[in-house]
């Protein structure tokens, strides 16, 4: 009984320490896009990242391309448009 209650411990302590390291990077990022905000560039890489791509705010793990962050800053009504028009299918219905 009291090996299962060690485990449960360990594997609690694991789990805090995954989410307290995302919340650290999450308020490492934040931080860095605010001084990018407010003029005080001390991160170039984040500073050229985010003068070019305004729009888009990547707080996650995941680095995104060029294209991905362009397609983004089109917004959440960009969609692309079909190749052909399905005529027969519209008419049908």
């Amino acid at each position: 009984m009291n090996l299962d209650n060690e485990n449960t411990n360990e594997m609690n302590k694991i789990r805090y320490n995954k989410i307290n390291n995302k919340v650290d990077n999450n308020i490492i990022k934040l931080n860095i896009i605010k001084s990018n905000l407010e003029g005080n560039n001390d991160n170039k890489t984040m500073e050229t990242h985010h003068s070019i791509y305004h729009k888009v705010i990547n707080i996650s793990a995941y680095e995104l391309k060029n294209e991905e962050i362009e397609v983004l800053n089109k917004g959440l009504n960009f969609a692309l448009s079909p190749n052909r028009i399905p005529k027969e299918e519209i008419i049908c219905t």
